[in-house]
């Protein structure tokens, strides 16, 4: 009988220690992710562009790994990020990157920012979450910083569409080529396979982040969203 209490005894001194480590954890989990993201929203341009000069802009989508410097090659062809790195190194990574033709201060009627679809995850690979209509849901925003900027946008639209070269096929230097472009939206949302928010039509300026889908080469995948809202960041304290 003396046994079986001190077994009792041991028993429940595990299950509370690791109800307590349990809850310990998830509150140092919580503090962490508080403590990251106030944190994060500092991005150090001096820093970054010290690193690589091309760096013109920042890109945060929440519920993703999406988390990155974004270039542009002054100089360079447009598809040289495609295998290059942040770092200008060779690399099957490539980096986060907008085209030549595209502004520089984000304010092109569409602004394309270009990532790998990778299995791990990374660069855009997070992006076609978006195909689950729960995550599109859910996620209803993104954010751009640029080195005097905050530029948030909401997302409109996910969807499939064939691999064409937007800014050539479509007519952006026109409002009203940018106004028809947008009306078709969701016909190619319907069409390709995908979604559109309720009640938040696309318009210019916006952004499309673009990458591959990994069952079919002849797709890409796209996230769009309308700028609503424009803040000034505040310069270092330093």
């Amino acid at each position: 009988m003396k046994k079986k209490r001190t077994c009792l005894v041991l028993l429940l001194a595990v299950l509370l220690s690791g109800a307590f480590l349990k809850h310990f954890r998830e509150d140092l989990e919580e503090a962490l992710e508080q403590y990251q993201t106030e944190e994060e929203q500092e991005i150090d341009f001096t820093y970054w562009q010290g690193v690589n000069p091309d760096v013109c802009a920042w890109i945060r989508v929440p519920g993703t790994k999406i988390d990155y410097p974004v270039v542009q090659g002054a100089g360079l062809e447009d598809s040289y990020y495609l295998t290059h790195d942040i770092y200008q190194d060779e690399n099957i990574y490539g980096a986060i990157f907008i085209e030549n033709s595209n502004r520089l201060d984000f304010t092109s009627p569409n602004t394309i920012i270009y990532g790998h679809h990778m299995k791990d995850g990374s660069m855009f690979g997070d992006l076609t979450q978006f195909e689950e209509r729960d995550f599109f849901d859910k996620h209803s925003e993104f954010t751009v910083y640029l080195p005097d900027e905050v530029r948030l946008y909401k997302i409109t639209a996910a969807y499939r569409y064939p691999a064409e070269h937007l800014l050539a096929a479509f007519d952006f230097d026109t409002k009203e080529g940018t106004e028809e472009y947008c009306r078709k939206v969701p016909e190619f949302a319907v069409s390709y396979g995908g979604y559109t928010r309720e009640g938040t039509e696309l318009r210019a300026p916006f952004v499309t982040l673009s990458t591959c889908t990994s069952d079919n080469r002849s797709f890409r995948f796209l996230v769009q969203g309308r700028l609503e809202d424009v803040k000034k960041r505040q310069e270092d304290k330093n």
